[in-house]
C-alpha cells in the first residue's frame, strides 16, 4: 500500500503539492496545538542550532525518495528497536533478530533496494544506527511540526484530542518533555495515557496476553487489507 501511494505521488510530479493544496480541508487552529507550539519553540531554544541533514532532508525536492521510503520501514520496527520497555517488549537481542529479518522482508516489498534497506545489519548496529537517525533526523523533524501535521497525524484517532496524547508520549520516549502540554491535559487525556503506559509496560508483557493481543490485531489488519483490495 505505501508503495502504492509512492507511486502515486512520484507520477504527479511537481503538481503534487497544488493536488493537494485543491483536496485539502481548512485546518481550524486548536489551543493545544497552540501550547504544543509554545513547547516546541522553547525545546528549539535549548537544541544545537544547526541540523545540516535535517536541513538537507527537508529542502530536498525529489517525491519519496530510497530514504523517505526506509524512514517509513523504520517507522514500524523502530521503536520496538530501540525502546523496547515502551512497547512492552521485554525479549532478546536473538528475538529481535528475526524481527528484523522479517522487516528487511517487508522493505523489499516497499520497494527499498538492498543497499538501503533499514533492517540489513544485525540488531546492534541497526540500533546504533537508528539512535543517530533519532537526533539527526527525527528529532529535528519533531521540533518543526505545523497544523498540517497536527490535522494529519489527527486522522487516525476517532478522537482528535487523543492526537495530543499520543505525540507527547511519543516525544517523551525519544527524551522530548512537552510539560506545557502535559498541564493543558483534561483528566480523560490524562487516563488515556496513563493507561496505555500501564498496559504497555505491565500487561501486555504477560504471556497469554501478548499472543492474544497480537491475534486481535493480525485479525483486524486482514480484515481492512480485504477491505482495501476490493476498492482497487
Amino acid at each position: 500500500m505505501h508503495k502504492r501511494v509512492a507511486d502515486k505521488m512520484r507520477s504527479a510530479g511537481d503538481d503534487f503539492e497544488e493536488i493537494v493544496r485543491s483536496k485539502s480541508e481548512p485546518i481550524v487552529e486548536q489551543d493545544q496545538a497552540e501550547i504544543l507550539f509554545a513547547d516546541l519553540f522553547q525545546l528549539r531554544l535549548q537544541s544545537r542550532d544547526t541540523y545540516p541533514e535535517y536541513e538537507y532532508f527537508v529542502n530536498n525536492k525529489l517525491k519519496f525518495t530510497q530514504f523517505d521510503m526506509v524512514l517509513v520501514q523504520i517507522a514500524f520496527f523502530g521503536g520496538v528497536l530501540l525502546y523496547p520497555e515502551w512497547y512492552g517488549f521485554n525479549g532478546s537481542d536473538e528475538e529481535l533478530r528475526g524481527f528484523l529479518h522479517v522487516w528487511r522482508v517487508f522493505g523489499y516489498y516497499l520497494g527499498i533496494t538492498d543497499r538501503f534497506n533499514g533492517a540489513q545489519f544485525d540488531v546492534e548496529v541497526c540500533r546504533r544506527l537508528g539512535y543517530e537517525l533519532i537526533e539527526l533526523i527525527i528529532k529535528p523533524s519533531c521540533l518543526n511540526i505545523d497544523y498540517q501535521s497536527i490535522y494529519l497525524g489527527q486522522k487516525i484517532f476517532k478522537y482528535p484530542a487523543q492526537y495530543y496524547v499520543w505525540i507527547y508520549r511519543t516525544y517523551c520516549m525519544t527524551g522530548l518533555e512537552l510539560g506545557q502540554l502535559w498541564k493543558s491535559f483534561t483528566w480523560k487525556q490524562c487516563s488515556s495515557y496513563y493507561i496505555r503506559s500501564w498496559f504497555s509496560s505491565y500487561i501486555y508483557p504477560w504471556i497469554g496476553i501478548k499472543q492474544v493481543f497480537n491475534k486481535i490485531v493480525l485479525t483486524s489488519l486482514n480484515v481492512f487489507l480485504e477491505k482495501f483490495k476490493k476498492k482497487d
